[in-house]
């Protein structure tokens, strides 16, 4: 796995790289077999409090 594969997607920086990585998610390939949705309730449900919908609309942009 190349380590920085998901910060090489736009709208997505380290900080969400690594919070994908703890769920999991660690290629673009996962990331899209997921999808923006999935993704980004498995980040919340680790991370209450640190996650807003700003996220979600990143992620489906990465997409």
């Amino acid at each position: 796995m190349q380590r920085f594969e998901l910060e090489s997607l736009k709208n997505l920086g380290p900080v969400s790289s690594r919070q994908l990585q703890a769920v999991g998610i660690e290629t673009i390939e996962q990331l899209e077999k997921a999808g923006p949705v999935k993704a980004f309730h498995l980040v919340a449900d680790l991370f209450p409090g640190e996650t807003s919908v700003t996220f979600l609309y990143a992620l489906q942009g990465a997409l």
